[in-house]
């Protein structure tokens, strides 16, 4: 659950930091998006799937009651 938080709140700090009113990039903000996207996939899937949406990891897990880490 944790982990699901930090990727979530990169998420939404990259998307802030490349799309957002005066600090819009334009076309490359894209690039940044997708490669944070990219990068925390690869780096989390292993240990949580990586969704980026903590409710997300934590719903399956209350309906399968299984409630331990990976």
């Amino acid at each position: 659950f944790l982990m699901e938080m930090v990727l979530t709140f990169g998420l939404v700090s990259v998307i802030l930091g490349t799309a957002s009113g005066a600090q819009n990039v334009g076309i490359i903000g894209a690039l940044g998006v997708g490669g944070y996207i990219a990068l925390a996939g690869l780096w989390a899937s292993p240990l949580s799937g990586a969704s980026m949406n903590p409710i997300r990891t934590l719903g399956p897990d209350m309906v399968a009651n299984h409630y331990q880490a990976y």
